[in-house]
């Protein structure tokens, strides 16, 4: 269970849980075949989308 922290005063998200992130945008630790298709060991889920979208649509594997 994660908790976010509010400043009472201002009613916003502390600087901290802005610059961590979450959700789609934590940075997830790939797959050793995923990390050789993108070239890199950690990116977000939609990193990841970003870089797997243009090979789908170019090798036409999406269920017309």
């Amino acid at each position: 269970m994660s908790f976010c922290v509010i400043d009472v005063r201002s009613n916003k998200l502390s600087d901290e849980v802005r610059k961590r992130g979450g959700g789609f945008t934590k940075l997830c630790s790939l797959s050793p075949l995923l990390q050789d298709f993108v070239g890199k060991s950690e990116l977000a889920r939609t990193e990841v989308v970003k870089w797997l979208w243009p090979y789908i649509c170019e090798k036409k594997l999406q269920d017309p």
